[in-house]
């Protein structure tokens, strides 16, 4: 009696088994299954019909893997466009286009980047003016990564309003060194850093800083990291446009990768690169964007009167609300300091990101006012 009883058990655990098997996908009991059933396949190990599939996420994935075909395409055929009559320039002598003085002539240096520097250029035949940016790479120097990052970005980036655009490349080689020249955009009325420091500088504000906001956005898009976010590097066009430009140290990046890099400028790092820690590159590049509206509408420098060794308390979320109740005290700056807080956090998880940033009442207003100018 006491046999029948185990053998009926085994009975209805076996059918039990069964019946679970086919009509649900386990994909833990491969092992099992073998044990069991040797000779007869595991539905949800060989069946195709019952593997879940997430459609919308596939379709979705396609998608981008074809627009960035597209996109690469676009891409590589608008480079060698540009550089399709480098075999036909021939640079003899010193170090501009000597062979192309009935079409441009250097008028003056503008400033020096990262990897070269810039120089005011006109064309003859019409008069206009270009920004030149000229790079000597030395042989066997390793910058020749960095300046194909640099045009790379550019041209990824060259339809956005924000952005500094370019519009030719030339390479002239030489026996100790190349030579690169990058043809740009001429943004008649400087940089901001000029005009944060001039006392008369009236232009509105709130404009300038939804451009700025705008530009970096446009890198994210992207996925671009600029790395090297400050006023000298932001520029306005004769209509005082913002034009965001030096890409020099610029770097495509996948969404949520790390990285160790120092690369950009002491005062408008933030608290991880500066304790040279793994930080989430976009994020670095908001804290330097929360810096840089700071001094837009305080006229001061961030860093100013702080040690140079950039102490623990010059990060600390305490001493952004100190500086903030200080000088921006006027109410209007109400919801400027809620984004400059959200933006100058101490540590990356709890600044801000793009999303929260859109839906700050100070973007939300410029939007509203600026969008269709």
């Amino acid at each position: 009696m006491k046999k029948l009883v185990v053998r009926k058990i085994k009975i209805f655990f076996l059918l039990f088994f069964s019946y679970i098997n086919k009509n649900f996908s386990c994909g833990c009991c491969d092992e099992c299954w073998e044990i069991f059933y040797s000779d007869k396949k595991h539905s949800s190990k060989y069946s195709d019909k019952n593997k879940k599939l997430d459609i919308p996420s596939i379709i979705g994935e396609e998608k981008e893997e074809e627009g960035n075909k597209i996109e690469a395409e676009e891409n590589k055929d608008y480079l060698e466009s540009l550089l399709e009559d480098i075999s036909k320039v021939k640079i003899l002598e010193g170090d501009f286009f000597t062979e192309k003085k009935d079409i441009y002539e250097k008028d003056k240096e503008l400033g020096k980047g990262f990897l070269g520097v810039v120089y005011k250029i006109q064309k003859k035949k019409n008069g206009k003016f270009f920004a030149l940016k000229q790079i000597d790479v030395i042989k066997h120097f390793n910058i020749g990564t960095s300046i194909q990052k640099e045009i790379k970005n550019m041209i990824l980036l060259r339809n956005e309003k924000n952005i500094v655009k370019i519009f030719d490349v030339y390479k002239q080689e030489r026996s100790s060194d190349t030579v690169f020249y990058i043809i740009m955009e001429f943004c008649e009325n400087g940089d901001l850093d000029k005009l944060i420091v001039n006392k008369n500088f009236i232009k509105e504000k709130d404009e300038l800083a939804y451009q700025i906001i705008n530009a970096v956005y446009s890198c994210y898009k992207k996925k671009i990291v600029h790395r090297d976010l400050k006023p000298q590097n932001i520029f306005l066009d004769k209509d005082w446009n913002v034009k965001l430009g030096d890409f020099g140290l610029s770097d495509n990046f996948k969404y949520g990768r790390k990285e160790s890099s120092e690369s950009g400028t002491k005062h408008y790092m933030c608290y991880e690169k500066i304790k040279k820690f793994e930080h989430n590159p976009f994020k670095a590049d908001l804290y330097s964007l929360g810096v840089i509206l700071y001094e837009l509408y305080t006229k001061l420098s961030y860093s100013d009167g702080e040690d140079d060794e950039y102490t623990e308390n010059f990060y600390t979320n305490k001493n952004v609300e100190r500086k903030l109740n200080k000088n921006l005290k006027d109410e209007k700056y109400k919801n400027l300091k809620i984004l400059l807080t959200g933006l100058l956090q101490q540590f990356e998880e709890d600044r801000w990101c793009w999303e929260e940033i859109f839906a700050s009442e100070f973007y939300k207003k410029l939007d509203d006012v600026y969008k269709n100018k």
